[in-house]
């Protein structure tokens, strides 16, 4: 019983504190947490992966984002793919008002997790960056998107090891 009680009171004081987080910002989604918007849509476009030394590889691209937690991020399901291969990742991108910071959570259909530090350049255009251990190397992702219009979105990923470029994905994409 005293454990259901306290579980209660908990969950009550969640509530409460959810309220009044709620009724500080007055149900409006910051500014900052807007910029993530503009991936709302439905894209679809031409890609291709180089891995150095390689010839690229064309692949057909599609994203799908929605709004998510009530406009405070936005979650993205996307399908990179050709002949041989389909890839999938799910992205969730949000802000941090507590620290000011811009993340884009990334895990794809092989596992691969990564938590990107965003950096916006301007209203229309960032830099995502993470770096991880693989196999005792340094890893580093670089990913730059730009919306030349709000129909319009490129980007260009570097991914490099031991600080040598090993893979580079450009991709054009129209909604």
């Amino acid at each position: 019983m005293k454990k259901q009680l306290a579980s209660m009171v908990i969950i009550a004081a969640m509530a409460v504190s959810g309220q009044a987080m709620s009724s500080d910002k007055g149900g409006n989604v910051p500014a900052e947490a807007q910029k993530f918007q503009q991936f709302l849509g439905h894209w679809r476009g031409d890609a291709e992966i180089t891995e150095t030394g390689k010839a690229p590889v064309p692949m057909k691209m599609k994203i799908d984002c929605q709004q998510a937690s009530s406009g405070f991020a936005v979650l993205c399901h996307d399908t990179i793919s050709n002949q041989l291969m389909t890839m999938t990742e799910t992205d969730l991108m949000g802000f941090n008002p507590a620290d000011g910071s811009y993340h884009w959570y990334a895990v794809t259909n092989t596992g691969e997790t990564h938590d990107h530090l965003v950096e916006w350049i301007s209203d229309n255009a960032f830099v995502a960056r993470t770096t991880w251990q693989q196999g005792g190397v340094e890893m580093a992702e670089s990913i730059a998107v730009t919306w030349s219009s709000p129909t319009a979105m490129e980007f260009r990923t570097v991914i490099t090891a031991a600080g040598q470029e090993a893979m580079v994905f450009v991709g054009n994409l129209k909604k």
